[in-house]
Parts: structure tokens; C-alpha cells; sequence
């Protein structure tokens, strides 16, 4: 409290005086209070960082400015802050300054003290600290994994024209995955006939693409040549995808844990009724991708822990293999013990096929051959559905052979050696 005096006179000579009070407040420094969202991550994990700042007072603050020192999670050392609608920040000028960023991969683990401070145009300093738990990552998976996948190809907004299925190996040993195939299930669907066979090896620490259908013409080519390529069209938004070690259809809406040649599963989107772990991977988008984490790394079996969205980018650095088609699926299928006596057989093969003589063998044990059959071909000529003109007989055992010489790819002839199966 100040007085201060003042004296008043006048042409007659007179005076008085008397004082005014005035009370002076003190000036106050801007402060903060720091938080990051989620507080505790693994490295390659995002995390949103925050300081949520109280302006100086007496003046108000004017010109407020945040920075960081994130050296000790792998970032700069002065970072700024925002508080534009930008970088992750949610609301402009509301005072809330946020950086997003993820943690890089290595980034050692325990516990970290982000210092911050604070400055306005007033010449006056704050300063305060985030706090933020970098967890140890769990030990890499001990088999393949789908590592990224993208159902948005060609789509309204889409990044790229066609949908793509990425695995990975974070083992020390390779894998020949011929004969392994990827299978897409609807988001609430009970069959897996979407099935995609898979040639050649993927060995540590290499990734594998699979190019699969287009929904439209929107976005661009995929930037490196994929694996193998299909015509699984899969929904941008909500799915399951499986890895199988053999091209025979999954069955039932979730056969995660009852069929032992599933190599791993992602459930994604908040439809689906199979995932690995109670949680499903989020939703992805025509824009995004689901990525599992640590590069492809991580499988703690729990996919809404193990994915995140991201943009998509296809990877591939295993060797694309020079090989033939083969059969992905057969209807009836391999050992089917419910086949009605009048059935036509469906063969799919991986890739568009001329067939040529001989090329299947149907043999029964009790009423012999049945070759002489309509023979019909869809889907761009990778199915062919083969209807005996004669009835199979009740209980009897029936073998379909498929003759690897009577079967071509389109426009080459004689170029399969190891093709020849029995259904």
C-alpha cells in the first residue's frame, strides 16, 4: 500500500494537502503444469506431450513461448511447443502448448524428466518438468507376423490404388512360407473364402507384401513390387486377417486357439468378432494403416496392444520368388467327409491358369472314374469347377488328382515342375 501526499493551493494564498492511497500488486511469472498421453509407452510408441500454461500476471502475459528438452527420449534439445492447432495440439490459443512425438526405437528404458520452460514478452520465465515412462519391450515373436496392413487401396481419399497385406520375421531363422497362405474374414462373418497362397522365403529380419485387390481408381501405385499379388478385397475399416501355415479355408467366425495351423491373427476395427487378445486392433482408414509395432517386432498377442495407425508404406525386402501357381482352395476341401453324391468340385488357383488334356484325375473306390465332366471356368480363369456326369455313390471314397502337365499359366506353356496334388 503506497500513500502518496499531495498539496493543493490557490491565488488567495490558502493551501491544503491530504494523501491518495494506491495499492501496487506485484507481478507474477507464467507457470505450468506438464503431462504426457499415455504417460508410460514403449519405444516406437506415440506419445503427446503437454504443458498446460497459467499466463504471468500484472501485466497479463502477452507472447507466451514453451520449449522442451527432449534429448533423453531421442529428441532436440529445445523443442518447441504449440499451441496452433498443429504438431498434435488439439485447440489454438487456448493455452495448452503440445508437442506429439514417438519414441524412437532403442530409446533406453525407465523413467524420464522432461524439463520445460516457459517465457512471454513481459521478460518473464516459468519452468516446470513432464514426466514420462519408457517401458522395456517384450521379447520379439518367435515366428512370422502380419506386421502392416491396408484395406483403403483405390478408395475415396485412399493413399494408395490397391489393398496390401505386409508380414515380417523378427526371428534369427528363416521360413519357407510356400504353401502358407493369408485369409481375410468379413468384419462379422463366419467363412474365410477370401484366401491368398504364398511362395518363396522370408528370412530374419525381412518383410513380405502381399498386393491385394483395388476398390476404385484413387491414390497411387504401391511404391515397391510386392511378393505376390491377389484379389482379396478387404474392408478399410474393420476385418480379420489371418496367417496360415496351408491354403485350406479357416473355418467358423473365430478359430483363433482351436486351429493349430494359424500363425498369427489381427482382428481390427470395433466390429470384429476375432482378435488376438480381448481388445481388437483400432479401426484403420482409406488413409491409414495398421502397423504392429517395433518395426513389426512385437506380439504380445494382444492386438489392440501391438497396433497402431499410421500412413500407410509398404515394405518388402524378401526376394520375390519365380514360381508357378498353385491350388488355394478346393470345395469340397481336402478330407471333406459331408459331400453331397451329385457335387461338382471347385478348384481355385492362385493365379489365372490354361488347362489343357488330362489335367484332372477323378478316381473312386468303388465306382471308378468319373472324367467325363462339364468343365466350367470364372473369376478371370483361377476357378474351375469340374461337374462329373455321373453321380458319386453314397460313402464311397473319391480322390482328385490335378496333373501339373495339363496346367498352364496364361500365354506360356510348360512351365510348372513340382505341381501335381491330390484333394
Amino acid at each position: 500500500m503506497k500513500s502518496l501526499p499531495f498539496t493543493i493551493t490557490d491565488a488567495q494564498a490558502r493551501s491544503g494537502s491530504g494523501s491518495i492511497s494506491l495499492t501496487v500488486l506485484a507481478s507474477t511469472n507464467p507457470s505450468g503444469t506438464g503431462a504426457a498421453t499415455p504417460s508410460s509407452v514403449l519405444p516406437g510408441d506415440p506419445s503427446t506431450l503437454t504443458v498446460t500454461v497459467t499466463p504471468g500476471t500484472n501485466p497479463t502475459s502477452s507472447g507466451i513461448a514453451v520449449t522442451a528438452d527432449l534429448s533423453s527420449i531421442g529428441g532436440a534439445g529445445i523443442q518447441q511447443f504449440f499451441n496452433d492447432g498443429t504438431n498434435g495440439d488439439a485447440t489454438s490459443g487456448d493455452n495448452i502448448f503440445t508437442y506429439a512425438t514417438t519414441i524412437p526405437i532403442g530409446t533406453s528404458t525407465g523413467s524420464k524428466n522432461l524439463p520445460f520452460s516457459i517465457s512471454d514478452a513481459q521478460a518473464r520465465f516459468g519452468s516446470g518438468s513432464i514426466t514420462l515412462t519408457i517401458q522395456s519391450p517384450p521379447p520379439p515373436a518367435d515366428h512370422v507376423v502380419i506386421s502392416q496392413l491396408y484395406g483403403g487401396g483405390g478408395n475415396s481419399g485412399a493413399s494408395f490404388t490397391n489393398d496390401f497385406i505386409e508380414l515380417y520375421n523378427p526371428t534369427g531363422v528363416s521360413f519357407n512360407i510356400t504353401g502358407w497362405s493369408v485369409q481375410y474374414g468379413s468384419a462379422t462373418g463366419t467363412s474365410w473364402t477370401n484366401n491368398q497362397s504364398l511362395v518363396g522365403s522370408i528370412g530374419p529380419g525381412e518383410y513380405y507384401l502381399v498386393s491385394l485387390a483395388s476398390g476404385g481408381s484413387v491414390g497411387s501405385p504401391l511404391p515397391v513390387m510386392p511378393n505376390v499379388s491377389g484379389d482379396i478385397n478387404m474392408s478399410a475399416t474393420a476385418g480379420k486377417v489371418a496367417l496360415v501355415n496351408n491354403s485350406t479355408p479357416l473355418s467358423g467366425a473365430c478359430p483363433l486357439g482351436s486351429d493349430p495351423d494359424i500363425v498369427d491373427l489381427v482382428g481390427y476395427g470395433a466390429t470384429a468378432n476375432c482378435s488376438e487378445g480381448l481388445a481388437k486392433a483400432s479401426a484403420p482408414s482409406n488413409s491409414t494403416a495398421l502397423f504392429r509395432k517395433a518395426n513389426g517386432a512385437q506380439d504380445t498377442n494382444q492386438n489392440g496392444a501391438d497396433f497402431v495407425t499410421a500412413t500407410p508404406s509398404p515394405r518388402r525386402t524378401a526376394p520375390i520368388a519365380e514360381v508357378g501357381p498353385s491350388v488355394t482352395a478346393t470345395d469340397p476341401t481336402t478330407n471333406d467327409t459331408n459331400t453331397p453324391h451329385d457335387s461338382s468340385i471347385t478348384i481355385n488357383f492362385s493365379e489365372p491358369v490354361d488347362v489343357v488334356g488330362a489335367w484332372y484325375n477323378i478316381n473312386c473306390a468303388n465306382t471308378g472314374l468319373h472324367n467325363d465332366a462339364t468343365v466350367a471356368s470364372s473369376s478371370g480363369s483361377k476357378t474351375y469347377v469340374i461337374t462329373p456326369n455321373t453321380n458319386f455313390q453314397f460313402g464311397e471314397l473319391c480322390t482328385v488328382t490335378i496333373n501339373k502337365d495339363g496346367v498352364h499359366l496364361i500365354g506360356l506353356v510348360g512351365i510348372w515342375t513340382t505341381f501335381g496334388q491330390e484333394i
